[in-house]
């Protein structure tokens, strides 16, 4: 459900002009914003949203100071997911799943963010 909520708010945005980065980056923030409205979860909740915003922010940093997004820069945003995600292990859940667990027995980093992690490097590596 959440992937299907993330991709539908991506899709707004990217069905307009699907040949420019910043489109793509609205349709991240958008999907994001999605996500985050219907299944309760915020920047910082230990959930795939946190790698989601990591990138998120490298990407609209360099939109912001006229730069175009390279794969130099989309490598930086994956890094940013990927470091967040191993993160998500010292991170107290608010949200999904883990926020049901005792926090004594989560002591790996979250699996949805881990997902974001790894499909966004698939993105990379596949460009």
């Amino acid at each position: 459900m959440l992937y299907s909520l993330l991709l539908t708010g991506a899709s707004g945005e990217v069905r307009r002009n699907p040949d420019t980065a910043s489109v793509w980056v609205k349709g991240l923030e958008s999907g994001i914003s999605a996500v985050s409205k219907y299944g309760g979860a915020q920047r910082g909740d230990r959930t795939m949203l946190d790698p989601l915003f990591s990138a998120l922010d490298i990407l609209q940093d360099e939109i912001k100071h006229g730069r175009e997004i390279t794969k130099d820069i989309f490598d930086r945003a994956v890094q940013a997911a990927e470091n967040t995600a191993t993160m998500t292990k010292d991170m107290e859940a608010h949200a999904g799943r883990a926020s049901y667990v005792n926090r004594a027995l989560i002591t790996l980093p979250d699996p949805g963010a881990q997902a974001v992690a790894i499909w966004l490097r698939a993105i990379h590596r596949a460009l």
